[in-house]
Protein backbone atom coordinates (compact mmCIF):
# COMPACT_ATOMS: atom_id res chain seq x y z
CA UNK A 1 0.00 0.00 0.00
CA UNK A 2 1.63 3.27 -1.04
CA UNK A 3 1.71 5.91 1.98
CA UNK A 4 1.07 9.34 1.00
CA UNK A 5 4.15 10.36 2.90
CA UNK A 6 5.78 8.16 0.37
CA UNK A 7 3.84 10.02 -2.37
CA UNK A 8 5.65 13.49 -1.38
CA UNK A 9 8.94 11.80 -1.43
CA UNK A 10 8.63 10.72 -5.01
CA UNK A 11 7.36 14.10 -5.85
CA UNK A 12 10.64 15.27 -4.47
CA UNK A 13 13.12 12.58 -6.06
CA UNK A 14 13.41 14.04 -9.09
CA UNK A 15 15.16 17.00 -7.65
CA UNK A 16 17.21 14.47 -5.44
CA UNK A 17 18.51 13.24 -8.21
CA UNK A 18 19.49 16.14 -10.12
CA UNK A 19 21.27 17.26 -6.90
CA UNK A 20 23.18 13.45 -6.69
CA UNK A 21 25.17 13.83 -10.06
CA UNK A 22 26.40 10.16 -10.02
CA UNK A 23 25.38 6.62 -10.27
CA UNK A 24 26.39 5.54 -6.78
CA UNK A 25 24.34 8.73 -4.99
CA UNK A 26 21.28 8.01 -7.25
CA UNK A 27 21.25 4.20 -6.09
CA UNK A 28 21.75 4.63 -2.48
CA UNK A 29 18.52 7.47 -2.88
CA UNK A 30 16.60 4.56 -4.04
CA UNK A 31 17.63 1.75 -2.08
CA UNK A 32 16.67 4.05 1.18
CA UNK A 33 14.01 4.89 -0.42
CA UNK A 34 13.00 0.98 -0.70
CA UNK A 35 13.74 0.33 2.53
CA UNK A 36 11.87 3.19 3.83
CA UNK A 37 8.75 1.72 2.06
CA UNK A 38 9.33 -1.97 3.31
CA UNK A 39 9.77 -0.71 6.98
CA UNK A 40 6.38 1.25 6.77
CA UNK A 41 4.78 -1.74 5.35
CA UNK A 42 6.54 -3.89 8.15
CA UNK A 43 5.48 -1.76 11.05
CA UNK A 44 1.97 -2.07 9.73
CA UNK A 45 1.95 -5.50 9.50
CA UNK A 46 3.84 -5.86 12.83
CA UNK A 47 1.21 -3.53 14.58
CA UNK A 48 -2.13 -5.40 12.54
CA UNK A 49 -0.56 -9.11 13.81
CA UNK A 50 0.58 -7.55 17.11
CA UNK A 51 -3.26 -6.35 17.85
CA UNK A 52 -5.18 -8.90 15.97
CA UNK A 53 -6.58 -10.87 19.24
CA UNK A 54 -7.12 -7.22 20.91
CA UNK A 55 -11.26 -6.34 21.55
CA UNK A 56 -12.21 -3.62 19.44
CA UNK A 57 -14.65 -0.87 20.59
CA UNK A 58 -16.67 1.81 18.56
CA UNK A 59 -14.68 5.02 18.99
CA UNK A 60 -16.05 8.69 17.65
CA UNK A 61 -13.93 11.36 15.59
CA UNK A 62 -13.55 14.64 17.37
CA UNK A 63 -11.36 17.67 17.06
CA UNK A 64 -10.60 16.50 13.37
CA UNK A 65 -7.87 19.36 12.28
CA UNK A 66 -7.04 19.79 8.54
CA UNK A 67 -3.55 21.69 8.36
CA UNK A 68 -2.03 22.53 5.20
CA UNK A 69 1.88 22.15 5.66
CA UNK A 70 4.51 24.01 2.60
CA UNK A 71 7.32 21.36 3.56
CA UNK A 72 10.16 23.22 4.25
CA UNK A 73 12.73 23.71 1.71
CA UNK A 74 12.11 21.32 -0.88
CA UNK A 75 8.73 22.55 -1.87
CA UNK A 76 6.46 19.30 -1.15
CA UNK A 77 3.61 20.39 0.32
CA UNK A 78 0.78 18.47 1.79
CA UNK A 79 -1.89 18.85 3.78
CA UNK A 80 -2.16 16.83 7.82
CA UNK A 81 -5.51 15.20 8.91
CA UNK A 82 -5.21 14.85 12.49
CA UNK A 83 -7.59 13.79 15.06
CA UNK A 84 -8.34 12.35 18.52
CA UNK A 85 -11.00 9.62 19.19
CA UNK A 86 -12.58 8.97 22.34
CA UNK A 87 -14.24 5.29 22.92
CA UNK A 88 -15.40 3.69 26.11
CA UNK A 89 -14.62 0.34 27.78
CA UNK A 90 -16.07 -1.49 30.61
CA UNK A 91 -18.02 2.42 31.24
CA UNK A 92 -14.36 4.00 31.23
CA UNK A 93 -13.42 6.88 28.88
CA UNK A 94 -10.31 6.85 26.86
CA UNK A 95 -9.35 8.26 24.04
CA UNK A 96 -6.16 8.69 20.89
CA UNK A 97 -4.85 10.44 18.51
CA UNK A 98 -4.54 10.20 15.02
CA UNK A 99 -2.76 11.40 11.68
CA UNK A 100 -1.94 11.16 8.21
CA UNK A 101 -1.07 13.01 5.32
CA UNK A 102 -2.63 13.85 1.67
CA UNK A 103 -0.92 14.87 -1.23
CA UNK A 104 -3.71 16.64 -2.71
CA UNK A 105 -6.04 19.30 -1.04
CA UNK A 106 -9.23 17.46 -2.71
CA UNK A 107 -7.59 14.68 -1.04
CA UNK A 108 -7.66 16.38 2.05
CA UNK A 109 -11.22 18.26 2.16
CA UNK A 110 -12.31 14.81 0.86
CA UNK A 111 -10.85 13.35 3.83
CA UNK A 112 -11.83 15.77 6.59
CA UNK A 113 -15.48 15.92 5.34
CA UNK A 114 -15.87 12.19 5.51
CA UNK A 115 -14.12 11.47 9.16
CA UNK A 116 -16.12 14.76 10.62
CA UNK A 117 -18.45 12.69 13.34
CA UNK A 118 -17.30 9.13 11.46
CA UNK A 119 -17.31 5.87 13.87
CA UNK A 120 -13.67 4.46 13.81
CA UNK A 121 -13.22 0.42 15.18
CA UNK A 122 -10.87 0.94 18.00
CA UNK A 123 -8.36 -2.25 18.85
CA UNK A 124 -7.28 -1.52 22.79
CA UNK A 125 -5.16 -3.69 24.66
CA UNK A 126 -7.24 -6.39 26.79
CA UNK A 127 -4.34 -5.50 29.87
CA UNK A 128 -5.07 -1.67 29.49
CA UNK A 129 -7.62 -0.18 27.48
CA UNK A 130 -6.20 2.64 27.50
CA UNK A 131 -3.93 1.89 24.74
CA UNK A 132 -5.74 1.66 21.68
CA UNK A 133 -4.99 1.76 18.14
CA UNK A 134 -6.47 2.24 15.06
CA UNK A 135 -5.58 -0.02 11.86
CA UNK A 136 -4.34 2.12 8.61
CA UNK A 137 -6.72 0.50 6.27
CA UNK A 138 -9.37 1.14 8.43
CA UNK A 139 -9.24 4.36 8.77
CA UNK A 140 -8.79 4.71 4.68
CA UNK A 141 -11.92 2.68 4.12
CA UNK A 142 -13.90 5.20 5.74
CA UNK A 143 -13.00 8.02 3.29
CA UNK A 144 -11.40 6.52 0.21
Amino acid sequence: MLHFSMALTLISLPYAIWKLHSWTGIAVAAGALVVYAAGSMLLEKWRKHRTRSWPTAQGAVVDLENTYESGGANGARYWRISFRYNYSVNGTDHSGKYKFNCVTESAGKKAAERLTGATVNVHYNPRDAAKGVLWEDEVWDLWF
